[in-house]
């Protein structure tokens, strides 16, 4: 029995092609007798170009360095400028945490702009080739640790290279050979090695931090969501970098990890029982979690409610943190268990988005309309919303194009609008503020408690008369013999303190007898 393999090579030159195009054709092929013998359609994506994807890289990048930066600085800032009892604003600064959630919320949504592209929909070819660029933040690379070599070409020949015949045609196949990464096992592989990596680096950059001069006092001022002080160190550190490392990878740990199972007739067994152990991992992971702690599980995640204050404490803040990592589970789910399931992958992402809106308004967490977390929220149901124009039953390619280039100007505004510009706002006023205090140091106001020794003050404020009342507050003069019995109690004061604090080098300024007074004898 003989086979004969037959292929075709078709040579052409599309001039000057418009960026950020994708190009439909349709091939005829005719016998000798001008009789039909195959048909042949499809689309043709042209290289989007070195600058394109150096833009598509740095936007969501550079928004999220700065994002982390403005966060370290507000930091630091609280660190070195502690609270006071009398500071008005102390309550807002020790509730408040939006500097550090927004790092979860920027990651998140790069996150969401990447999976959400890669959905097993009808996207115009354009539309994966520019948000790989975003893949990063999903711990997925062009070259892993482990596996380095493709066998897909990415780009061949001016244009973006699809084979079917590899491993299906599904959203993360199509993302992964548009990317030109190594085939779904391997890619796999180089992720979770990746992972075991950061949460080991996680683990060095803690432990170094609570031995470190510079970083030691924000550890310990950090509270107990930080370091459980009642546990071993080592332990409290491995607690520690877990939360961290779920608050902010889980959600492609999630799905990376349910995609190997879309398949799992083509793996091997062991491969199989691997990756079921890395799923019940996290479930684990967050279980345990939830358990010990659910608000200092959602630390990173999610902000003080206004329902929560600490006189009046509820259980809100919890709930919050229960649906939010299930949630966040729930999106691995839906994105990589349901690759063969595109319509159903779709809806289900829009239900976890209403989901979570119904739940910020009942938990009372949105005060206002435009808060972060519901304009966050619309904005990912907003995006899956202009996706239904490309479900397969739905589909055009005039349409599909329209709602790709809408789509990533969205996504570009909303970064640019929610991270970036608030971040650098917010870095542009810390830095404004620490130079002003650098360059006018602020003087305590003359006659003021700050300009004169509390030890002073302290003792004097201790010395009793003979009817064993307190001697009064406002000054008095009495001539000279009040003067006398003044440089007296100085020289009993400055005898006290050597005697009580031998070790105190603070220098005890002159006082003026109009400060301390004494009533005649």
């Amino acid at each position: 029995m003989v086979f004969y393999m037959q292929y075709l090579e078709v040579l052409f030159r599309i001039n000057d092609p418009k960026p950020l195009a994708a190009y439909e054709f349709e091939i005829n092929i005719d016998a000798p007798d001008h009789f039909s013998v195959a048909c042949l359609n499809g689309f043709l994506t042209p290289d989007i170009g070195y600058t394109v994807q150096e833009i598509s890289f740095w936007i969501p990048a550079l928004t999220f360095i700065l994002v982390v930066l403005a966060a370290v600085g507000k930091e630091w800032y609280n660190l070195v400028h502690p609270l006071r009892e009398d500071d008005e604003s102390g309550q807002e600064r020790s509730i408040s945490r939006s500097h550090l959630t927004r790092i979860a919320d920027c990651l998140a949504y790069i996150q969401f702009i990447f999976f959400s592209s890669a959905l097993s929909l009808r996207q115009p070819g354009f539309l994966q080739p520019v948000v790989s660029s975003t893949s990063w933040s999903t711990l997925m690379t062009r070259r892993g640790i482990v596996w380095r070599h493709s066998l897909y070409y990415g780009i061949r020949d001016g244009i973006h290279e699809i084979n079917g015949t590899f491993g299906g045609t599904s959203g993360l196949e199509h993302m992964t050979q548009v990317m030109g990464a190594p085939v779904t096992q391997e890619t796999w592989t180089n992720i979770a090695t990746l992972a075991v990596v950061i949460l080991a680096l996680l683990y060095a950059v803690i432990q170094a931090g609570l031995h470190l001069r510079w970083t030691r006092d924000w550890f310990q001022q950090s509270g107990r969501w930080m370091i459980d002080r009642s546990s071993k160190p080592h332990k409290a550190t491995i607690w520690v970098a877990l939360r961290v490392y779920l608050s902010y990878l889980l959600l492609p740990l999630t799905a990376w990890t349910t995609y190997q199972l879309d398949s799992v007739s083509a793996r091997p067994v062991y491969y199989t029982i691997l990756v079921i152990l890395v799923v019940a991992l996290l479930i684990i992971g967050c279980w345990w979690g939830m358990l010990r702690s659910p608000q200092d599980m959602g630390y990173l995640l999610v902000d003080n409610l206004h329902k929560q204050t600490p006189e009046e404490p509820s259980r809100t803040q919890d709930y919050y943190s229960y649906v939010t990592f299930i949630l966040l589970f729930a999106r691995g789910v839906i994105i990589g268990g349901l690759q063969r399931f595109g319509t159903v992958q779709l809806f289900s992402l829009m239900a976890c988005e209403v989901i979570q809106l119904g739940f910020l308004a009942w938990a009372g967490a949105t005060s206002e309309l435009l808060s972060k977390p519901v304009l966050i929220a619309g904005a990912r149901l907003s995006a899956l919303l202009l996706c239904l124009g490309m479900i397969p039953d739905l589909w055009t390619h005039i349409a599909a194009s329209a709602l790709g280039y809408v789509l990533l100007a969205f996504h570009a505004l909303f970064l640019v609008g929610m991270f970036l510009v608030p971040s650098a706002y917010e870095s542009t006023r810390l830095g404004i503020t620490c130079y002003t205090e650098w360059q006018t140091p602020q003087q305590p106001a003359r006659g003021s408690s700050l300009e004169r020794p509390q030890v002073c003050l302290r003792l004097a404020s201790t010395l009793k008369t003979p009817n064993n009342k307190n001697r009064p507050n406002k000054p008095k003069h009495y001539g000279s013999r009040q003067k006398q019995q003044s440089i007296k109690l100085r020289k009993l004061l400055l005898g006290l303190r050597q005697q009580i604090f031998p070790r105190f080098r603070t220098r005890i300024t002159r006082t003026s007898p109009d400060i301390l007074p004494l009533s005649p004898a």
